[in-house]
């Protein structure tokens, strides 16, 4: 059976290797760089935004790759942090979880069991950080979709509006 958490990461390998994300430029432009000639073509996101994420690209070298086309407008990390949830409002009891990825805005997380979760629904987030300093984080959310065991979420905005642990913890790859 696959991994479940593997599974919602989007973790699949093709030929033996992971699809490579590229993002947007601040200008909205998508680099693709040929990994055996290094050929870049460069389109404008709004070319490919209907488009389905993984992308298999012909190079003008003949070589064909495979790119994820990330559209986030913050970077989003990959992860395995254990920690816990509770819903906020009506207060809930803790349940362990495993966030997935992760970025200044929100996050994925996979809860370990089934839940009763629904979009809205404002939820409490409890974690540690795989940094050195094991940096605990406390976080509320809104849930924005629910599928399953998989949630996503959007951190609510904190009066300072900054959380300078979590952005070093993204910055630092």
């Amino acid at each position: 059976m696959a991994n479940p958490i593997l599974h919602f990461m989007g973790l699949t390998k093709r030929n033996g290797e992971m699809p490579k994300v590229i993002f947007a430029d601040t200008r909205g432009m998508i680099h693709f760089n040929c990994p055996s000639c290094g050929y870049v073509s460069v389109k404008p996101v709004g070319q490919i935004f209907n488009m389905p994420r993984t992308q298999h690209i012909s190079c003008v070298c003949g070589n064909t790759y495979e790119v994820e086309i990330e559209r986030r407008k913050s970077f989003r990390k990959k992860t395995h942090l254990e920690g816990f949830y509770a819903r906020a409002t009506p207060a809930g009891s803790f349940e362990q979880m495993t966030i997935v990825d992760i970025s200044l805005g929100g996050c994925h997380l996979i809860t370990s069991k089934k839940h009763s979760m629904g979009e809205g629904d404002r939820v409490k987030l409890v974690f540690e950080l795989d940094n050195a300093k094991r940096t605990k984080i406390e976080r509320d959310a809104i849930v924005c979709n629910v599928d399953g065991q998989s949630i996503r979420c959007k951190f609510v905005a904190t009066a300072t509006g900054l959380d300078p642990d979590l952005g070093f913890y993204l910055r630092v790859q």
